[in-house]
């Protein structure tokens, strides 16, 4: 989802397919990607202003995102106005575990009824629900206590995420890894002691692989970071659409792939260019540019 470089009061979305041809220049600085309302509806920076190091949005936006204190959540303190705070102690949360690659095991929370959403938003390969709780401070307390534990995590980078690319996914392999570690032991001490019903033990493990259009690769693939990009750089992202998992965009050039963490691409400049793009690709990979 985009914003023009026009008044345009509504953000539009960048469609993408397999095999379509792309050439952007990414370009900074970093500019403020608006804040969101109780809605969830996106309005842009009155300001379009230049953000700091890091950051997506301006002190003004973020001060005035009401979605963000529930983002940041860790079930210390909520920091939510009170309608939203009323609407989260009365919503049902799944307690889940998501699976990257054969091994990576991630603890995270979501309302009931959008949890599938959030596996294939996240590029999981396999996930369970652990138990459901009302309220989400509550929910937010056990990820916390359980992500402290063992070898779960509460975040999985995207770089991280990209490695498993290539990785073939053993099914068998990752249903003995999450059950030996679902014990009746840990359901007890770390769900139902803190009130979470848990509807079967051990939990139903869903393989993720149908909801993608992005099958494993034979080789690895060189991420795209603009983590260092500054106001007077750019950079050239050019490429044939293989396909998306989670966040992750995955383009061909030639034999070799490039990777693109959209969540990084948030408050940069995309321009456009599909004149200079088979250009680029008769010379080289991206890759070798970099």
């Amino acid at each position: 989802m985009v914003w023009k470089d026009d008044d345009s009061a509504e953000p539009v979305f960048l469609p993408m397919s397999r095999g379509q041809e792309i050439s952007w220049t990414i370009s900074g600085p970093r500019r403020c990607v608006g804040t969101r309302e109780r809605d969830g509806r996106l309005v842009r920076c009155p300001e379009h202003s230049t953000t700091r190091r890091g950051l997506s949005r301006c002190g003004p936006c973020q001060a005035l995102d009401e979605m963000r204190p529930c983002i940041l959540c860790d079930g210390t303190e909520c920091r939510a106005n009170d309608e939203r705070r009323i609407k989260c102690d009365a919503t049902t949360y799944a307690v889940y575990l998501a699976v990257f690659g054969n091994s990576l095991m991630k603890v995270g929370v979501s309302s009931i009824n959008r949890v599938m959403t959030r596996w294939v938003e996240q590029g999981a390969d396999m996930a369970a629900i652990l138990g459901e709780i009302t309220g989400g401070k509550r929910a937010r307390q056990i990820e916390d206590r359980i992500s402290r534990s063992g070898p779960f995590t509460k975040a999985v980078r995207g770089q991280t995420k990209g490695r498993f690319l290539s990785t073939k996914i053993d099914v068998e392999e990752v249903t003995r890894l999450v059950y030996s570690s679902l014990t009746e032991e840990f359901a007890r001490h770390y769900l139902k002691d803190y009130g979470v019903n848990i509807p079967l033990w051990p939990p139903t493990l869903v393989d993720l692989a149908p909801h993608y259009d992005l099958h494993q690769l034979d080789s690895s693939a060189h991420y795209l970071s603009t983590r260092s990009l500054s106001s007077a750089q750019r950079l050239r992202v050019t490429g044939h659409v293989v396909g998306m998992k989670g966040p992750l965009l995955v383009l061909s050039q030639g034999t070799n792939f490039m990777l693109v963490d959209t969540r990084g691409l948030a408050g940069y400049t995309i321009i456009e260019d599909h004149e200079h793009a088979q250009d680029m690709l008769v010379q080289a990979a991206l890759a070798e540019f970099l």
